[in-house]
Order: structure tokens, then C-alpha cells, then sequence
């Protein structure tokens, strides 16, 4: 008897997934309900305890778990489509410049006076960033691939 090399479809994929969430879901569920009572704060002003919310407190981790693994899954497929795009300058001289331009914004806004001092070599590095993400844009020409 043959075995079948046929990938399953997107839809059994997806299905499989659902249920291996769930069955992590479940094991965390008892694992939570067996162990002593932790307590999570998910925003400023909403906390979740394992005992008094024994339902919620095992979501909150694998909810996060899915947007840890669908970050991964999006950023590899997103460069490995920039690495084959012919733009893959424009791609990797915008990525340095919004990186450098979030670093930047994100120091300004978070750093207090006191700290300034300390780290004040966040928006020299951004600014590294952005100016390698101009070189790469100006002066980087992709070459031709050889297709057959």
C-alpha cells in the first residue's frame, strides 16, 4: 500500500492547531488548579488570580503564547519574502529606518530627565540605524538572479 506525501490542507492545519491550543490550555488548567494560587497582572488595573479565576488565568498564558508564535511565524515568512523580493533594499532600508526612528521615539518618551545621562547612547545608535537604512536604500542595487 502506497502512503500519501500530500500536505495537509490549511484547513486540517489550522484544525490541528485549535486543538493542540486547547489541550495546552486544559494542561494548564489542572496545573494551575493543583498548584498554589499566582497572581498575574494583565493591565494596571485588572489582576488575575490562578484560584478565583481559574478559567481566565490559563488563557492570559496561552493567548500569549499564539501571538509569541504567530510573531515568529509572521517575521520569519515576512523576511524570507524580503530576503527573494527584487526590492529587498527598499524592504531592508526601511526596516533600519523605522527601527532606528522607533528607538528613538520610544527613548524619548520613556526616559526621564535623571536617566537622560545614562542612556543617552539610544538615539546615537538610532540614528545609526536610520543612517545605515538610508545607505542601504540609496547605494545597495540588487543584482539579477540567473532564472531558467
Amino acid at each position: 500500500m502506497k502512503k500519501s506525501t500530500k500536505e495537509p490542507s490549511r484547513s486540517r492545519r489550522g484544525i490541528e492547531f485549535v486543538i493542540v491550543m486547547a489541550l495546552l490550555y486544559v494542561g494548564q488548567l489542572l496545573w494551575f488548579h493543583f498548584s498554589p494560587e499566582k497572581t498575574q497582572w494583565v493591565t494596571d488595573s485588572w489582576k488575575v488570580s490562578s484560584k478565583e479565576d481559574a478559567w481566565v488565568y490559563p488563557l492570559v498564558f496561552v493567548v500569549q503564547l499564539c501571538l509569541i508564535l504567530g510573531g515568529c511565524i509572521a517575521g520569519l515568512w515576512l523576511a524570507v519574502r524580503m530576503l527573494v523580493s527584487e526590492y529587498r533594499r527598499f524592504w531592508f532600508g526601511g526596516f533600519f529606518m523605522v527601527l532606528g526612528a522607533g528607538g528613538w521615539a520610544v527613548w524619548s518618551v520613556v526616559s526621564t530627565a535623571e536617566e537622560e545621562a545614562s542612556t543617552a547612547h539610544i538615539p546615537y545608535i538610532g540614528g545609526g540605524f536610520i543612517v545605515l537604512g538610508l545607505v542601504i536604500l540609496l547605494f545597495f542595487k540588487a543584482k539579477k538572479v540567473a532564472t531558467k
